[in-house]
């Protein structure tokens, strides 16, 4: 998508996906992480937000409103997306893929 002279791309996406420790998915996330396919997200970076019920409250708000998650689990992002995983699962043909729905076009009603 571009407006004028910037560029915008969105992750419709899962934001990151979490694997317990010792799981055969962590091996696996981990192994995706060797290959670039996935990063693993900081603790700290991922949390809840939350939004004051007025203006005025926001105003007089000196903090963000952030707190983060505190459980210590492993979360891991998409390196340039889902889409790279995705292609590499595809690939492999241990997956099958189905789609039941795909957005065309989002409208906002007046």
């Amino acid at each position: 998508m571009t407006d004028g002279a910037r560029q915008f791309s969105f992750d419709h996406s899962t934001q990151y996906f979490t694997a317990a420790a010792g799981s055969r998915f962590e091996a696996l996330a981990a192994g995706w992480a060797a290959n670039g396919l996935v990063a693993e997200w900081p603790n700290g970076g991922v949390g809840t937000l939350a939004i004051p019920s007025s203006t005025a409250a926001a105003a007089e708000s000196e903090s963000t409103g952030f707190t983060p998650f505190t459980d210590g689990a492993r979360r891991y992002i998409g390196a340039g997306g889902l889409r790279p995983l995705c292609d590499f699962l595809a690939q492999a043909r241990r997956c099958r893929l189905t789609m039941k729905a795909r957005l065309q076009a989002l409208e906002l009603s007046a």
